[in-house]
């Protein structure tokens, strides 16, 4: 179990910055829609290397995380104790959040590191690589466009029980309105291409008929966007990455106060002079007490 502690001690220490930004920027893009924001969720502002970091740095996140509920399971707590110490609160708080945030966080990790990896896993397994086909056109005529109720009436034809989350506009004479939605299904999600001038149905792009990595790329980016179950899926995610980032400076400010680096605890009135949590350069501040022997 001993090796369990310094691994998954180390590893968050090595990561803990670029996670850190990673969860900040990413509880930010949850709502807006930034490229500056994505560029140092994705990249650092530092280009490939950049990308790397994070991409590492996410990787390293499935091993911190199950790793974390071991070290829970050796002192399991469900609820936070009363204490008068801040360093004894914010324990318990790291434990009892790490643990019920487990598995949002381990999701998160994991869809990141998918969309991360992709290419190398898509070489590893042998998956081509495919994309939607060019959207279709629409037949250039005289007359105006079709009407915004016509475009829903052809939606709703097209792909019954299916709600309509954005209607790009034809920026051409000979462009297609371009309609994408969502449902019935949780992770059912379809393209509809109208002709902007009949309101016919030129093409539908369903997630179901599309191959199987696809499919797969557009789930794990919709669980680590929160895009599912509307806004109830925004802010689970949005929890997630508040509970990512009280994890990481709740476990540096304990790291800290354990190696030395600064004391977080002071000594209680009347103690004289209690030893301080590094003396005798042992660096177990939360083992180290004084005997108060009578006289």
């Amino acid at each position: 179990m001993r090796w369990v502690v310094v691994l998954h001690r180390w590893v968050s220490l090595a990561t803990a910055a670029f996670l850190l930004v990673a969860a900040v920027t990413g509880a930010l893009l949850l709502f807006v829609d930034s490229p500056a924001v994505a560029q140092i969720h994705v990249r650092l502002f530092a280009g490939a290397t950049g990308e790397w970091i994070v991409n590492i740095a996410t990787a390293a996140a499935l091993f911190i995380v199950p790793t974390g509920v071991v070290l829970w399971w050796r002192r399991p707590r469900f609820t936070i104790r009363k204490s008068r110490t801040l360093f004894r609160a914010v324990y318990d708080l790291h434990n009892v959040l790490g643990f019920y945030a487990a598995v949002i966080l381990l999701l998160l990790a994991a869809t990141g590191a998918f969309l991360a990896f992709e290419r190398p896993l898509a070489l590893m397994f042998r998956v081509a690589e495919w994309r939607m086909p060019d959207a279709p056109h629409s037949v250039p005529r005289e007359g105006s466009s079709v009407s915004q109720s016509a475009i829903l009436a052809a939606v709703r034809n097209a792909i019954p029980g299916a709600a309509v989350t954005r209607v790009t506009p034809p920026r051409r004479r000979t462009s297609a309105v371009r309609i994408e939605t969502r449902g019935p299904g949780v992770f059912d999600q379809a393209t509809v291409y109208l002709d902007r001038y009949s309101g016919a149905v030129l093409r539908v792009d369903a997630l179901a008929s599309a191959p199987l990595w696809y499919r797969m790329r557009t789930i794990a980016l919709a669980l680590h966007t929160g895009n599912v179950y509307g806004v109830a899926g925004k802010v689970v995610a949005f929890l997630g990455c508040a509970v990512l980032a009280f994890l990481i400076v709740s476990g540096l400010w304990m790291w800290c106060d354990r190696s030395g680096v600064w004391s977080l605890r002071a000594a209680p009135s009347g103690t004289g002079s209690r030893r301080s949590p590094t003396a005798g350069g042992s660096g177990r501040g939360l083992r180290s007490r004084t005997r108060v022997t009578g006289s």
